[in-house]
């Protein structure tokens, strides 16, 4: 169990994240395995803030509206979407947003 909460911790931690965000993001992890459990929210978006999920739906706009109704701020939640998490990939660096160097 230590490994595998260190993965998580590793994942998260960012200089650029804030801490709500991260933990939000703990939040969605450890929730993950319940909501993958029930197959209607498959591929359904969550929105975490801090330990608490606060919305869910089966699009990102709704969870976003929820978020926004309840005066969530972005660098207070987290978005996810219910599916499969593998801990140990690593993000393809090619999917990272970057603005081109200019010479």
């Amino acid at each position: 169990m230590e490994k595998s909460s260190q993965r998580m911790q590793r994942i998260v931690e960012d200089d650029g994240v804030a801490p709500g965000v991260a933990r939000a993001k703990r939040a969605f992890l450890r929730n993950l395995p319940g909501l993958l459990a029930n197959s209607k929210y498959d591929r359904w978006s969550v929105a975490f803030c801090g330990d608490e999920q606060v919305a869910l739906a089966p699009s990102e706009v709704d969870v976003l509206r929820e978020c926004q109704k309840r005066g969530l701020q972005s660098h207070q939640i987290y978005v996810g979407v219910v599916a499969p998490y593998d801990h140990d990939t690593e993000i393809d660096p090619s999917l990272y947003e970057f603005d081109p160097v200019k010479e």
